[in-house]
């Protein structure tokens, strides 16, 4: 059976390395700690740490159960916090996607929401990796965000397409058709938030033999101006992720960015999770 207080105490130990200072944080005395882990200890039949003149340190076994100790208490949050919804008629699903599709994903959200009474989505938007993150430590079981590079750690369908773009600089402005090859030498400021989109990049260049001046990775926007206007240098972004500004593609092939919904490899929908992957697979197949 699941003892919330007794993951919680191994895992403050494990994080603090101290007896002294995770009974300080937990506010319990450092007996009824030590205790507790015993207890632990022997239900599993594991050593988790050892002592050392600094304090403990976790086994190898250790290792092992905090990063499934982690998983098990995400889930099991999420389930609890599911079950006081449903209790009230509404299940609540987290769904983040990339900060590079608001402009897909928000409306679709909205649509959702507003046409399923039993199911609300909470939708954030959020950087490829933050996005990536919540699915594998359980915080979410959908995202949709531009392709990544990672096949073995996600099971994924792609359910559209954006293309790369830059808000040209000085250099770039009168260009009419952009390829690759006009961005070598030239400089570009990259988003921080977009790092699957900025990685292709990066690759493609390395494999063409394009060398850009890449003058920062940013997420403040208003930076990312300041060398737009000062330094005459382009800002790269998807086609899509632009208000009122002249961007242009990057043409061909090569400028072609998948988007894709993403899921935890393995994990196999089942109740609302399957209502809410068909639904958003209907609505994609839509549009294209």
């Amino acid at each position: 059976m699941l003892d919330e207080k007794q993951l919680r105490y191994f895992m403050k130990l494990y994080e603090v390395r101290s007896m002294h200072k995770a009974a300080e944080e937990l506010y319990i005395s450092q007996q009824g700690l030590s205790k507790s882990i015993q207890s632990l200890e022997s239900d599993l039949r594991v050593k988790l740490f050892r002592r050392s003149v600094s304090g403990v340190i976790p086994t190898e076994s250790g290792d092992y159960f905090y990063e499934e100790s982690r998983h098990l208490l995400n889930s099991y949050m999420q389930a609890r916090k599911n079950a006081r919804l449903l209790a009230g008629g509404r299940v609540q699903l987290s769904f983040p996607f990339a900060v590079s599709q608001m402009h897909m994903m928000y409306p679709l959200c909205q649509e959702f929401n507003d046409t399923h009474e039993d199911i609300r989505l909470a939708w954030e938007a959020l950087p490829d990796q933050e996005c990536e993150h919540r699915i594998l430590i359980n915080k979410a079981f959908f995202a949709v965000l531009a392709k990544g590079d990672t096949p073995d750690t996600f099971d994924f369908r792609e359910v559209g397409k954006d293309r790369m773009a830059v808000i040209p600089g000085k250099d770039l402005k009168d260009v009419q058709k952009l390829t690759l090859r006009n961005l070598d030498g030239k400089k570009i400021i990259l988003h921080a938030g977009m790092q699957n989109m900025n990685r292709r990049f990066r690759t493609l260049c390395l494999e063409e033999g394009i060398h850009p001046q890449i003058l920062a990775t940013t997420g403040d926007y208003g930076f990312a101006r300041y060398l737009h206007q000062e330094e005459g240098a382009s800002i790269l972004i998807p086609e899509h992720y632009r208000n009122e500004e002249k961007v242009i593609p990057v043409s061909g092939a090569q400028g072609e960015l998948p988007v894709v919904m993403i899921r935890k490899k393995g994990f196999s929908p089942k109740d609302v999770y399957h209502t809410v992957e068909q639904w958003f697979f209907g609505k994609f197949d839509a549009m294209k």
